[in-house]
C-alpha cells in the first residue's frame, strides 16, 4: 500500500487496542483500514484497504472464538 500512498506509512502497522472488559470478556477496538484516508483514494487502494481490513476482522473473529477465549 505504501507504493501507492505514502500516507497510509501513517497507520501501518494499525494500532488495536486490546482490553479486558469488568465482569468477564474482552474488547478489541481499532480503526477501520478503509477510514484511514478518507473519500480521497483511488479503488487500487481502497481494494488493498479493504483486503486488509478483511483480514483483520477475520484474525480478531478467530482468537476470540477460540475455546477459553471470551467473545466480542
Amino acid at each position: 500500500m505504501l507504493k501507492h500512498d505514502m500516507g497510509v506509512g501513517l497507520y501501518v502497522p494499525p494500532k488495536v487496542l486490546v482490553h479486558e472488559i469488568k465482569g468477564g470478556g474482552t474488547k478489541i477496538v481499532y480503526q477501520l483500514p478503509t477510514s484511514w484516508l478518507g473519500d480521497d483514494v483511488s479503488e487500487v487502494m481502497r481494494g488493498h484497504m479493504q483486503v486488509v481490513e478483511t483480514k483483520l476482522e477475520e484474525l480478531f473473529t478467530s482468537v476470540l472464538t477460540q475455546e477459553g477465549v471470551s467473545k466480542f
